[in-house]
């Protein structure tokens, strides 16, 4: 398990006083990012299922005004 929270160790060595800081950023950054993109994967998937072709069902013409 401690895999999936040290994937920071790639990073330099902290120099700075405010190398941390730098390092927490990141991480808020990353997993944002992870959580956006699973969040819109399965929205997609939803959507897919939800909207899917069925047989003997035929697709709505929507015009537009």
């Amino acid at each position: 398990m401690r895999s999936v929270f040290d994937w920071l160790r790639w990073l330099p060595e902290n120099v700075s006083t405010y190398g941390s800081d730098v390092d927490a950023v990141l991480a808020i950054i990353w997993y944002t990012t992870v959580v956006w993109f699973f969040l819109t994967i399965g929205t997609i998937g939803a959507f897919l299922v939800l909207y899917r072709r069925r047989e003997g069902r035929r697709a709505a013409y929507v015009r537009r005004r």
